[in-house]
């Protein structure tokens, strides 16, 4: 029954860590864009006309909040790349996926605690008029943890 449980908890846990990857990926620096803005982002933040103090206060709260989320980003990461690893080795090892299951858990859940904190605060900048502009939090915090990336402001501006 506990096993069963805990299956059912696995495709749950991908479930987060695919929604949680881009945003996070975005405040490490790595993924996506390292130089500028895409396309998408340029209409973003034509739409919703961010005034250089909000951009401002978004970069202030991602540099408040780093020494706290790159830390257990970089866990992670770290422990769920030694998962993948495990999950695609030629040998099944049961009892090791379990463990490393079990290992990363309590970090992803410290480090989607603290994301969420951070994108709530950097939502708090954002006018209703602005939010509404943008289409559904999931495409609010990747813009929102792609601007904190870059400052506040795309290559170009």
């Amino acid at each position: 029954m506990m096993v069963k449980r805990f299956l059912g908890f696995i495709p749950a846990a991908l479930m987060v860590i695919a929604l949680g990857a881009v945003p996070a990926l975005a405040h490490e620096g790595g993924g996506g864009h390292d130089k500028g803005c895409g396309k998408g982002h340029h209409e973003e933040m034509a739409k919703i006309e961010l005034t250089q103090a909000q951009k401002d206060q978004i970069k202030a709260i991602a540099e408040k909040n780093k020494p706290t989320v790159e830390p257990l980003a970089k866990s992670f990461f770290t422990e769920r790349r030694a998962l993948e690893g495990l999950t695609s080795a030629d040998k099944v090892d049961d009892a090791a996926i379990r463990a490393q299951v079990a290992k990363v858990a309590p970090i992803e859940a410290d480090f989607m605690v603290a994301k969420a904190h951070e994108l709530a605060e950097m939502r708090g900048v954002l006018t209703a008029d602005q939010i509404g502009k943008i289409g559904g939090p999931e495409k609010l915090d990747r813009f929102l943890m792609g601007l904190a990336r870059r400052g506040g402001k795309c290559h170009n501006e």
